[in-house]
């Protein structure tokens, strides 16, 4: 789901900011990183971790990811805060969404104004945290976006900015 997404994305595009918010050990930095890569569109991707252990584990495993048009940059710390603090409005093309899932309208409410129009908001694991989704999928349609959650196992919601 992350690679189909951002490649039919990315197809179009000269540039990418994405972003993967929680990136743990960097199983989902490699799915949002290939894509790009296999397109050769100049990429910035950001993978924020605030857990050390497995951000020690994301740095070394971003150096081994063969790549020659994209940059990885491993962020140490809290996603919501460094999304805040780094990226202006209309600034993000994408965005995957693995945090502590109490904390995912916190994020929405900081990611929505600085998604450019047409980018992508995904959530891991839609169905666990199905309360605050349900909120999250009423803001997104009163803001006129497009919403869906493809049904995988743990469930992702799918926002495209409008």
């Amino acid at each position: 789901a992350i690679y189909t997404s951002l490649y039919i994305y990315a197809s179009n595009r000269r540039n990418v900011i994405a972003i993967d918010a929680g990136a743990g050990i960097g199983y989902s930095t490699l799915w949002v990183s290939m894509p790009l890569e296999e397109l050769c569109i100049d990429s910035h991707i950001y993978a924020i971790e605030k857990d050390r252990y497995r951000y020690e584990i994301l740095k070394r495993n971003i150096a081994s990811f063969p790549r020659k048009c994209i940059d990885i940059v491993p962020i140490y710390g809290d996603a919501v805060e460094y999304i805040k603090n780094n990226f202006f409005s209309n600034s993000i093309d994408f965005i995957f969404i693995d945090i502590d899932k109490h904390l995912y309208g916190v994020i929405f409410d900081v990611v929505k104004n600085k998604m450019v129009r047409g980018g992508i908001t995904a959530f891991h694991n839609a169905y666990m945290a199905s309360d605050v989704v349900a909120k999250i999928v009423k803001e997104a349609i009163d803001l006129g976006w497009k919403v869906t959650v493809i049904p995988t196992e743990e469930g992702i919601l799918m926002l495209k900015a409008i």
